[in-house]
């Protein structure tokens, strides 16, 4: 084996895309970084993307990047992947969001090193077959087949799936509950809007999600359009921030229900910030949801959220006291719930407010980074 730059034990944080690549990586990248933090000097840890930019959508202070692409174990692949894990003498690969069949485990362990899951990804919550289930236990649970050495699951909700549902042994598992960076996303004067590219209105209902289809952003287009038709005397404009396939479709639906003057997409952004102080309040809709970073950062930038009901905003809310959740399907609802907070802002204040609280108190980066580290260190007997 090659000589470790280090004397003490590497982790290395796997990454899936480019580091220029996305709001949720950015702020897993984040997270990574302070668990780093919490590890030195006793553990030596890196990130790998697959490719690094010279304008990342993070810049790290602690983990080292490194590019390779340790999602991709096809024979072509490989020989870079040993060097690279034995050259840093990596002993825990820490992969993010990872099935285990997207990858080669056992070339994995034929190398020495263990890997772990952080499982961020939202799954549907249908009632699955008796047999699936029980088939899903035997290959995982008593055949230990086809699973990572240790998941650490984002929210207590995504544990009890891994082990109920996807049939995972209950102590390869654990709940660490996530988190964002309150210190950067904290209250402040909202900015200039046209910086921003947006009108100067009186209110502002943002939204901010990968545009993929589960997000639904269909149903706040609706609930806009409901709001232009019964309520035209709100000086209000729809923003959203975010990319991805689902774009071009939601600007089909806007244009054709003549909201090109309410409705507004600033693609990606990394000033996320900004439009999250400008809102009037911030309003979430996916049909699925592990956790909603954009939720919590919106909340502790002490914003009332509005949010259907699923798993990960559930979890996070208590409707009526830190936020409100609505039926995910009762599009007028929605629209009549968006008009009541733009209408009442003392009700306003004081979500914002128990909002910013609640996120600083139990959803905060560096809890979660703290007891992700703590369980790594147990792991590698440091304590």
């Amino acid at each position: 084996m090659i000589p470790s730059e280090s004397r003490v034990p590497a982790v290395l944080f796997a990454m899936r895309y480019p580091s220029d690549i996305g709001m949720v990586w950015r702020a897993q990248g984040e997270i990574y970084d302070v668990v780093a933090d919490y590890l030195r000097p006793h553990v030596r840890c890196l990130v790998a993307y697959p490719k690094l930019s010279n304008n990342p959508a993070f810049q790290p202070s602690v983990l080292e990047p490194i590019a390779c692409n340790l999602y991709d174990t096809s024979a072509n692949n490989r020989e870079r992947i040993s060097t690279l894990l034995r050259t840093h003498s990596i002993r825990l690969l820490f992969f993010t969001s990872c099935a285990p069949q997207e990858v080669d485990l056992g070339f994995y362990r034929s190398l020495g090193v263990e890997t772990w899951n952080y499982e961020f990804d939202s799954y549907a919550t249908d009632p699955q077959p008796f047999h699936k289930t029980l088939l899903k236990k035997l290959m995982r649970t008593v055949l230990r087949r086809n699973i990572h050495d240790f998941y650490v699951a984002n929210t207590v909700h995504q544990s009890r799936f891994l082990v109920q549902v996807a049939g995972l042994p209950a102590n390869r598992v654990r709940a660490v509950v996530t988190g964002v960076n309150v210190d950067h996303f904290c209250p402040g004067p909202p900015p200039d809007p046209q910086p921003l590219g947006l009108p100067t209105q009186t209110h502002y209902v943002v939204s901010v999600s990968q545009a993929r289809p589960e997000k639904r952003l269909d149903r706040v287009i609706d609930a806009a359009l409901i709001l232009q038709q019964k309520r035209p005397d709100l000086n209000v404009s729809f923003v959203h921030v975010g990319d991805g396939p689902s774009l071009p479709d939601w600007q089909n639906r806007v244009a054709e229900l003549g909201l090109e003057q309410r409705f507004h997409f600033v693609g990606n952004r990394r000033d996320v910030l900004n439009y999250l102080r400008l809102a009037t309040v911030f309003v979430h809709v996916a049909e699925r949801e592990s956790f909603g970073f954009a939720v919590a950062e919106a909340m502790a930038v002490g914003k009332p959220v509005l949010v259907t009901k699923s798993a990960g905003p559930c979890e996070i809310i208590e409707s009526g006291v830190n936020g409100l959740l609505a039926d995910p399907d009762d599009i007028p609802q929605l629209a009549t719930n968006i008009a009541h907070l733009l209408d009442n802002p003392i009700e306003r204040e004081r979500l914002g407010r128990a909002a910013r609280d609640r996120v600083v108190e139990h959803f905060n980066i560096r809890n979660h980074a703290r007891g992700v580290s703590e369980l790594i260190a147990t792991h590698l007997q440091l304590h």
